[in-house]
C-alpha cells in the first residue's frame, strides 16, 4: 500500500513482476501479513486521565499511579509502572506498595505481556510536589470609631528566597479574595473578621487564619444647649428641683459627680440624677458627667455643665422681708403684677415669664400647633451616569412636644437606581419610598441618606413629603421640600478596555489568541483606561467572567491589582463584575485574573465595559482573547510528544526524542510547512533536541514537518509537530 508502516494482520495488495513460473498477465498477488512477533501487548500506549491532576502540594496524598491512566489492558498483559523509560527492564518495574503510595517523580506505563517479554509503546507520567508556603505571622487591628483598620500578615516558602502571595477573604472557606498583600488596611464602620492565607506554586497554606479588624463604637455624649441653665433656692418663686440628665441630648451610660460648689452648699445628686436646690445659697453649682462605656481603644467622655442658683424673688414693693399681697388673695403681688397670657396658653405672663410657646406649659391648650417640618438637599446637583449621588431627608419637630407615628415620602424617579438608605432614626422602604419615624422628641431632628446611581441621562426633581403624622401637622406650609439633579454627560467622556494573555510564567503576551496545552496555566490582564482629555468618570463596571458553569472552559484560580489605585475596585469572580470607583483622565488600571485550562477546545474570554453606559467612542468598550487548549497526542515513533510549548515554564519547552543517544548515525531535518529546512542536527545525544527557535529568533507557531534518520537498519521516519507559543 505504499505508506511502509505495517501492522499484524494487515491485507496487502503488492506488484508482482518477474515472476519465475508465473502465469502471463498475472500481474498482482494479494496476501496476509500475519502477527509473527508473538506479542500481545498492542501498539497503543496506556492513555492519561486528563481530568487528574498531577500536581500536588506537600500536604496532599498522592493517589495510587492506577488512578492516572484509564485504559484497559489487552488480554494476557498488565498495566505496569517502571521508573526505567526501558519497559523490558524488570527489574525497574514497580511493585503493588510503590503503586499504591507513589512519590513526585517521572514514571513510564505501558502493558507488559510477561510470556512473550514484550510491552506495549510507553506513556511517560510525571508528577509533581509543590511546597507549600508558609503562613509565618497575621495580626489583629483596632481603631475607635469607623475608618481605615490595619491588618499585616507575613509568609515564607521552605528552602526559597521568594515570598509567597499573601491572600485576605471574607470567609473561612470560599467566600472573596478581597485583597493581596502583607498589609491589609479596610475602611470599615464594624468590627469585621478576615481570613488570611499564604499562596504559591498553586497551593496554599492551610487552614485560613482568622484576622479581627475591631472598630470599637464612638463614645456618644452631646450637651443640650436648649435646657435649664439656672434653679430657685425658693420653690415658691420658682423650680428648685432640677434634673441633671435633662442636660443631655444623648449619652451613653455614666454617672454624674459634684465638681464644684458655692461655700456652705450642701447639695446631693439623688438616685435619678435630680438636685434639690431648695434653701442653698446662691452661685454657681457645677456638676460633671463621665461615661462608663468606652472599649479600647475609644475612651470615655466627660463633661462639665453649670447651674445658677438664686432665690428668684420679685421685690415689686422694695420689702423683701414683707412682700405685698394687697388683693390679699394669697398671692404676692410679684407673682401676679402682669396678669396678661400673650402666648394664650391659660398661663399669666408673670407665671409663665420669657415664653412666647402657646404649648409651654400646657401641650393640649387649643392654641398650641404641632410642627413638622421635611427639608432636602442632595450633595451633588450635577452628575453623570453611572455615578452614585446622596440625597438627605431632614425631618424637624418645631413643636415642644413629642410627636409620633410620622410616615415621610420620598419615592425615586426612574432615572435613579438606589443604592442604599441609612436614617439617624426609624426605617426607609425603597419599594414604598416611606421613611417610618416612631418618635421625634421635641425641637429635635432627624435625617435619612438616600443613596442611588444616576442610571438615565435626563434631569430629574426628586421630592420628599410628610403624609401622616400624631398630632396631626398644623403647618402644611413645610410639609414637603424638592431637589433637581441634573444628569450631565461629558462629551468626550471616553472609557476604553484592552485585554492580553500569557502562558504562566513566563509565556509571552498575546492580545488576540494564545495556545496552551491542557492544564496549563494562563493569565489574563485587563487594562481600564479613562480616554478622555479632561473629564473624570465613575462609577465604571466592568464584565469579564471565568466560570466552568458556562462552560467557558477556564477554572479560576486567583485575581490581583497591578496597576492603578490599589485597589482600584472590587472583582467577584462569581458575578465576573469588576467595580471601579474613579479614574481620572489618562489613568489606567489593570486586574491580573490567573486560570488552569482544564479541557480541549477553543474558548473566548472577553472584557467589556458595562458602565457608564454615555461613552463618546464604543468602539473600545470590549476586547477578547481566543484561547485554542490542545490535548497532547500520542507521539509518533521515537517522539514523546509531538506538541512542545518553549515558553520558559520548565514544562514541554523541548521536542523530545526518547533515547536518541542510543543509536547510531542519527540525524533530524525539521521542515516549516513551505518546504523550507529551518533545523538539522546530526549524531544527537541529549533527547532534548530542538529549542523552537530559527535563526536565534523564535520560530511562530504552526505545524513542522520532520524526517528522522535512527541509523543504516531503521527505517526513515517521517511525521508532524506542533509548536505552540
Amino acid at each position: 500500500n505504499g505508506d511502509n508502516d505495517v501492522e499484524p494482520n494487515e491485507t496487502l495488495t503488492v506488484t508482482l513482476s518477474n515472476i519465475n513460473g508465473a502465469d502471463g498477465g498475472d500481474t498482482e498477488a494479494i496476501g496476509t501479513i500475519q502477527n509473527d512477533d508473538a506479542c500481545n501487548a498492542g501498539a497503543v500506549a496506556p492513555v492519561q486521565d486528563g481530568t487528574q491532576t498531577t500536581t500536588f502540594c506537600t500536604e496532599d496524598t498522592i493517589p495510587p499511579l492506577t488512578d492516572f491512566v484509564i485504559s484497559t489492558p489487552p488480554a494476557t498483559t498488565v498495566l505496569t509502572f517502571s521508573r526505567n523509560p526501558d519497559p523490558l527492564d524488570t527489574a525497574g518495574h514497580l511493585i503493588p506498595a510503590e503503586i499504591a503510595a507513589p512519590t513526585a517523580g517521572t514514571y513510564y506505563v505501558f502493558y507488559y505481556d510477561s510470556a512473550n517479554g514484550c510491552a506495549s509503546p510507553v506513556l511517560e507520567l510525571t508528577i509533581v510536589r509543590n511546597v507549600t508556603p508558609l503562613l509565618d505571622s497575621f495580626a489583629d487591628g483596632e481603631r475607635c470609631g469607623p475608618g481605615i483598620v490595619t491588618l499585616t500578615a507575613s509568609g515564607s516558602i521552605p528552602s526559597s528566597v521568594n515570598a509567597p502571595d499573601i491572600n485576605w477573604y471574607d470567609a473561612p472557606t470560599g467566600g472573596n479574595l478581597v485583597f493581596t498583600g502583607p498589609n491589609f488596611t479596610p475602611n470599615l464602620t464594624v468590627s469585621t473578621t478576615f481570613y488570611v492565607e499564604a499562596f504559591a506554586n498553586g497551593c496554599n497554606s492551610s487552614p485560613r487564619q482568622a484576622v479581627e479588624a475591631f472598630v470599637a463604637p464612638l463614645v456618644v455624649l452631646e450637651v443640650d444647649d436648649t435646657s435649664f441653665t439656672s434653679a430657685c433656692s425658693v420653690a415658691a418663686n420658682g423650680p428648685a428641683i432640677r434634673d441633671l440628665d435633662n442636660k443631655l441630648s444623648a449619652a451613653d451610660a455614666g454617672a454624674w459627680t459634684i465638681e464644684a460648689v458655692p461655700a456652705g452648699a450642701t447639695v446631693t445628686i439623688d438616685a435619678q440624677n435630680q438636685v434639690n436646690f431648695e434653701g442653698q445659697p446662691a452661685g454657681t453649682y457645677s456638676f460633671r458627667y463621665t461615661t462608663s462605656t468606652a472599649q479600647s481603644p475609644c475612651t470615655d467622655e466627660t463633661v462639665v455643665v453649670d447651674i445658677t442658683v438664686t432665690n428668684c424673688d420679685v421685690d415689686t414693693d422694695g420689702d423683701t422681708a414683707n412682700p405685698l399681697n394687697e388683693d390679699g388673695d394669697g398671692v404676692i403681688d410679684a407673682l401676679e403684677s402682669d396678669i396678661a397670657d400673650t402666648d394664650e396658653d391659660g398661663v399669666s405672663n408673670q407665671q409663665d415669664p420669657a415664653n412666647l410657646n402657646p404649648c409651654i406649659p400646657n401641650p393640649d391648650n387649643v392654641n398650641c400647633v404641632a410642627d413638622l417640618g421635611v427639608s432636602k438637599s442632595v450633595d451633588l446637583p450635577q452628575a453623570v451616569l453611572g455615578q452614585e449621588i446622596v440625597f438627605t431627608i431632614t425631618l424637624d419637630n418645631f413643636s415642644p412636644i413629642a410627636m409620633q407615628s410620622i410616615e415621610v415620602g420620598d419615592l425615586l424617579e426612574d432615572g435613579f437606581e438606589f443604592v442604599s438608605a441609612t436614617a439617624t432614626t426609624g426605617t426607609y422602604n425603597e419599594t414604598t419610598g416611606i421613611w417610618t419615624v416612631d418618635t421625634i422628641a421635641a425641637d429635635a431632628s432627624e435625617s435619612l441618606d438616600i443613596t442611588v446611581t444616576v442610571v438615565n441621562g435626563e434631569s430629574y426633581s426628586n421630592t420628599a413629603e410628610l403624609l401622616s403624622s400624631d398630632p396631626v401637622d398644623g403647618n402644611p406650609d413645610n410639609d414637603s421640600d424638592s431637589v433637581t439633579v441634573e444628569i450631565v454627560i461629558p462629551e468626550d467622556a471616553d472609557i476604553s478596555v484592552s485585554k492580553v494573555a500569557q502562558i504562566t510564567p513566563n509565556g509571552s503576551f498575546q492580545d488576540e489568541r494564545i495556545s496552551p496545552l491542557v492544564n496549563d496555566r494562563i493569565r489574563f490582564i485587563i487594562s481600564v483606561t479613562n480616554e478622555s482629555a479632561d473629564a473624570s468618570v465613575s462609577n465604571i463596571q466592568v464584565l469579564d467572567l471565568l466560570n466552568p458553569e458556562t462552560e467557558t472552559g477556564f477554572e479560576f484560580v486567583q485575581h490581583t491589582y497591578i496597576q492603578g489605585t490599589f485597589p482600584p475596585g472590587a472583582y467577584n469572580p462569581d458575578t465576573g463584575i469588576w467595580n471601579i470607583e474613579n479614574l481620572d483622565p489618562g489613568e489606567t488600571v489593570q486586574l491580573s485574573i490567573v486560570a488552569f485550562v482544564r479541557r480541549e477546545g477553543e474558548f473566548t474570554n472577553t472584557a467589556r465595559i458595562l458602565s457608564p453606559a454615555a461613552d463618546a467612542d464604543t468602539s473600545n468598550n470590549e476586547d477578547s482573547v481566543l484561547v485554542v487548549v490542545s490535548a497532547l497526542t500520542e507521539a509518533d515513533p521515537g517522539f514523546i510528544f509531538n506538541q512542545f510549548s518553549p515558553n520558559g515554564d520548565g514544562v514541554n519547552d523541548f521536542l523530545r526524542i526518547r533515547d536518541i543517544g542510543t543509536f547510531e548515525n542519527t540525524s533530524i531535518q525539521i521542515f516549516n510547512r513551505y518546504g523550507q529546512l529551518i533545523y538539522e542536527a546530526s549524531n544527537m545525544t541529549d533527547d532534548s533536541v530542538w529549542d523552537g527557535n530559527y535563526k536565534n529568533e523564535q520560530a511562530p507557531e504552526g505545524t513542522y514537518f520532520y524526517i528522522l534518520e535512527l541509523g543504516a537498519d531503521r527505517e526513515v521516519e517521517k511525521g508532524w509537530i506542533q509548536l505552540i507559543r
